[in-house]
């Protein structure tokens, strides 16, 4: 039960000292249960506490009509789909991921067709730098923003400046390597386009692992 763990210990810190006792028992019970999965477990339970927290009378069992073990047997039956509170984070991991390689592919390309067969190490690992400076500053504030954005306004402009900040950083990546103004630098490698395919293919059956855990 670790997907709302935090907001469930949180909420339950507002409870009266009865209230935490009722709850305490019903989840004694849900935890014995092996038929509810983890997930279904934190969702029903953090419906009941919630609706302790919005009842005016002091005496959970009349707001439930029944004892804490009953009431936790009750909820034992209950189906949540499976889908309730999803954790977005290996989302955000495959769109990175798949990020990341659309650029080694058309970088790639793109030395191919200019018969550019060469590979700069210093060029090419400050342009990887840029784009994965982009990718976590975008990401990083899309989770903000899902997790955090009803908590305060200060990380809700947190996470648009991050979110603007990568964007900007794209603006200039695209700028200084697609029209190639910076200089390339660094050792020279032979066959740099195909290592930049190799590595975006990579990336592509990388993402396609992450796609089936999501």
């Amino acid at each position: 039960m670790q997907t709302n763990k935090r907001i469930i210990d949180e909420k339950r810190e507002r409870l009266s000292s009865e209230k935490k006792a009722y709850m305490q028992t019903v989840e004694w019970v849900l935890t014995a249960d092996k038929n509810l999965s983890d997930k279904a477990k934190e969702a029903v339970l953090l419906v009941a506490i919630e609706e302790l927290l919005a009842a005016e009378e002091a005496d959970a069992e009349k707001i439930f009509g029944m004892d804490a073990t009953a009431y936790g047997r009750q909820l034992t039956k209950t189906r949540i789909p499976e889908t309730t509170h999803k954790n977005p984070i290996p989302l955000f991991v495959f769109i990175g991921i798949v990020a990341m390689s659309l650029f080694l592919v058309v970088m790639g390309i793109l030395h191919f067709v200019n018969k550019d067969h060469v590979f700069y190490m210093g060029t090419f690992f400050v342009s990887l730098v840029l784009v994965f400076i982009c990718i976590v500053c975008v990401l990083v504030g899309g989770y903000i923003l899902w997790k955090h954005y009803t908590v305060t306004v200060s990380k809700s402009m947190a996470a648009y400046f991050l979110i603007g900040s990568g964007i900007l950083i794209m603006y200039v990546f695209v700028l200084v390597f697609i029209l190639m103004i910076l200089p390339n630098f660094g050792a020279v490698i032979s066959s740099g386009a195909l290592i930049e395919m190799i590595l975006g293919v990579a990336g592509f059956i990388t993402a396609s692992i992450v796609w089936r855990k999501i």
